[in-house]
C-alpha cells in the first residue's frame, strides 16, 4: 500500500528512521544558537532537522510544527529574506497564536518581532487538495485536505494503520508531492468493470452467432425431412434448444455492452 500511495523519491536515502523527538531535539539545537549568536550553528541544526524530516515514522505534534515554522522564519530573517521569513512566522502565528519570543532570544525591539506579525492572517486563502486512496493527510499535524496557499505548512501522508509514508516542509511555491489520489483508484476500477462488460458482450456476442449457425442447420435439415421421418422430432427439439440458447446469448451481450456503455460514462 506504502508504494502506491505516495511515489516520490527522496533526495537521498534515509540512514536511520527518526522521530519527533529527533526533530525536537534538532530545534532544540538551533533555537540555544540563536540566542547565543551562533548563526553558523543554528543553520547547521536547521538543515540537519530538515534532512531528517523525510525519515520521519510519526506524526508531528503541533507544539513541534509551531517551532519548526519559527525556526524556517529566524533562518529566512537570517538570509535577509523578509517576505519569506513572514510567511514561516504566519504559520506559526496560526499553529500557536498566543507565543511570544523570549526575550533571551529575540530582544523586545528586534526587528525580528516585528516580522513575526507582519503577514495579515484574515484573508486566507487553501487550495484543496484530493483525497488520498488510502490513509489520510495531515497539514501542520490535522487531519485536512486544506493547504494554505500564502504560508508553508508541514505535509505528512498516513496509512491506515497510523504509520507515516512521507512528509516534506512546504512553502506556497512548492508543488505537493504525488500521491495516489481516491479519484484515481476509483477510475482505474471503472476502467476495469468497463473492460470486462465489453469482454463478457463480445464473447456472448461471438457465442450468438455461433448458435443462430447452428440452429440454421439443423433447421435447414428438419425442413428437408418429411414430417413422419422418425428423425423429425429430434431435430426440431435439436432446433429450438440452440435458439433457446442464441437468444440468450444475445441478451447476455447486449446487456454487456450496454452496462459498459453505462459504466463508462459515470461520473
Amino acid at each position: 500500500m506504502s508504494s502506491l500511495l505516495f511515489t516520490v523519491a527522496l533526495a537521498a536515502p534515509c540512514e536511520r528512521p527518526t522521530t519527533s523527538s529527533d526533530l525536537a531535539l534538532r530545534l532544540e539545537e538551533a533555537e540555544a544558537a540563536y540566542a547565543q549568536l551562533r548563526p553558523e550553528a543554528f543553520s547547521e541544526a536547521l538543515r540537519a532537522g530538515r534532512e531528517e524530516l523525510p525519515c520521519l515514522t510519526e506524526a508531528v505534534p503541533r507544539p513541534l510544527v509551531a517551532r519548526l515554522h519559527r525556526a524556517e522564519g529566524l533562518d529566512a530573517f537570517l538570509a535577509r529574506e523578509p517576505s519569506r521569513a513572514a510567511q514561516a512566522f504566519a504559520a506559526a502565528r496560526v499553529v500557536e497564536p498566543n507565543h511570544r519570543f523570549p526575550d533571551s532570544m529575540v530582544p523586545a525591539q528586534h526587528p525580528i518581532r516585528m516580522h513575526y506579525a507582519a503577514l495579515d492572517l484574515s484573508p486566507a486563502s487553501y487550495e484543496e487538495l484530493a483525497e488520498p486512496a488510502g490513509g489520510h493527510l495531515m497539514l501542520d499535524a490535522r487531519d485536512s485536505l486544506k493547504r494554505p496557499t500564502a504560508w508553508p505548512t508541514l505535509f505528512q501522508l498516513v496509512d491506515d494503520e497510523g504509520s507515516v509514508l512521507a512528509t516534506a516542509y512546504l512553502w506556497p511555491d512548492d508543488t505537493t508531492p504525488p500521491y495516489t489520489e481516491q479519484e484515481a483508484v476509483s477510475a482505474e476500477r471503472t476502467r476495469r468493470a468497463v473492460r470486462a462488460l465489453a469482454v463478457t458482450s463480445a464473447g456472448a456476442t461471438l457465442a450468438t452467432v455461433g448458435l443462430v449457425v447452428a440452429a440454421n442447420s439443423v433447421a435447414t435439415d428438419w425442413w428437408a425431412l418429411d414430417p413422419s421421418d422418425p428423425q423429425a422430432d429430434t431435430l426440431q427439439r435439436r432446433t429450438n434448444v440452440l435458439a433457446g440458447a442464441a437468444a440468450g446469448a444475445g441478451v447476455i451481450a447486449l446487456a454487456g455492452g450496454a452496462g459498459a456503455i453505462v459504466t463508462w460514462k459515470l461520473p
